[in-house]
């Protein structure tokens, strides 16, 4: 009898001893020279863990990942190799350059040898070993000789997005699970070095912010509003509008933001389910609209489907786009649009205005006729001014 308390407790005990229970990373967050990374949890490649000296305290070693080839390397070419990966990349800099993953394009068959490569160590492969070589540019590996890529964290000053996103092994994706300082989201970029334009994939690495009304396989949808985003689950299937700018090579960064159904609306006054964006022009507190507040801070009817996407009005809804280059926009829009849009060499030679103001009576007046004084004059268009 003097054991049955501790045989009652031991009973008790048991059911929660053989429970089963779920368990998984969701990346790593951490900073390189003053520079905040993302590390994602699934790795992309491994080395032999005694190749790189990695230290336990911290778990990851910086390291770039490049290709040649020579059989052969030496420092300087190596410094001008990273130099241009430094121009021409906003993710790499100088800290990878603490262990070298060297792919030595050859038809034949070597065996992986490290050599000393200035103060750093370098790892040398043959990429008739792999049939998926990594892309060159900045990685991370760890203790157990598992490689990551690198994602730059950068903060979302303009208060754009409504949620930022990470491309998930599936091909879906996930709210990222890293944050910063500030009172704002980050926001992670892959390095622009992973990818590689081409005629297939014009849009190779772009990294593309998504209005949201449009559908995201495993993100939720808010249509600017919060009972909405709680009420339905994520999507299960992409949109078919922003499908064809991700077949394009576009990489998506995350979700940004809209007003109340994209209806018109007056910025935090008709639409406070969300902040609206501030405006990155003028002082900052401009109105930056409604609609498509979010992707023209941060940045024709039919030509495109909009299923997966929140309709506003069937007869004038039109995908579009927005960017900053005239290039890049040119070709989005032929991924986006396909076979629906041309485009013509010459430029219009006429502009027709609509209640622009004739006399400067305030500021605003001068900066917009001075604007089109210039534009008129050193484009030689020829200029029309319409009343209603």
């Amino acid at each position: 009898m003097k054991c049955w308390p501790y045989a009652v407790a031991a009973a008790i005990l048991r059911p929660f001893l053989a429970t089963a229970y779920s368990f998984s990373t969701t990346g790593t967050t951490l900073q390189l020279s003053g520079i905040s990374y993302y590390v994602p949890p699934h790795a992309v490649g491994n080395v032999p863990r005694t190749v790189f000296e990695v230290d336990e305290s911290t778990g990851l070693l910086p390291i770039t990942v490049l290709s040649t080839s020579e059989n052969s390397l030496s420092l300087d070419a190596v410094n001008n190799i990273t130099a241009a990966f430094s121009k021409t990349d906003d993710v790499y800099q100088s800290g990878f350059a603490q262990g070298f993953y060297v792919q030595r394009r050859s038809a034949n068959t070597q065996k992986p040898e490290s050599t000393v490569l200035g103060n750093s160590t370098a790892f040398w492969v043959s990429t008739a070993q792999d049939d998926n070589p990594l892309p060159d540019g900045p990685y991370f590996v760890s203790t157990a000789g598992r490689i990551y890529q690198a994602y730059r964290l950068y903060a979302d000053v303009q208060v754009a997005f409504s949620e930022s996103s990470i491309l998930n092994q599936d091909g879906s994706y996930s709210v990222l699970p890293a944050n910063l300082p500030g009172q704002c989201l980050a926001v992670a970029v892959p390095s622009r070095l992973y990818f590689t334009k081409t005629a297939e994939k014009p849009l190779a690495g772009v990294r593309l912010g998504v209005k949201d009304i449009f559908d995201i396989e495993g993100l939720k949808t808010s249509n600017g509003n919060r009972a909405w985003y709680h009420l339905y689950p994520a999507a299960n299937k992409t949109a078919p509008a922003v499908q064809n700018l991700l077949d394009a090579g576009a990489v998506i960064v995350g979700k940004m933001k809209t007003s109340q159904f994209a209806n018109g609306e007056s910025a935090t006054a008709d639409w406070v389910d969300y902040h609206a964006p501030f405006n990155p022009r003028g002082d900052g507190y401009q109105d930056p609209s409604s609609s498509s507040a979010g992707p023209a801070a941060g940045e024709g009817h039919g030509l495109v489907s909009l299923d997966n996407t929140m309709p506003l009005s069937p007869q004038f809804d039109t995908a579009g786009l927005f960017a900053r280059d005239p290039a890049l926009w040119k070709s989005a829009a032929q991924a986006l649009y396909g076979t629906n849009i041309s485009f013509n060499d010459s430029y219009p030679s006429n502009i027709l205005t609509i209640g622009f103001p004739t006399q400067a009576k305030s500021e605003l007046d001068v900066i917009l006729t001075r604007f089109l004084g210039n534009l008129t004059d050193d484009l030689l268009y020829r200029l029309s001014r319409l009343q209603l």
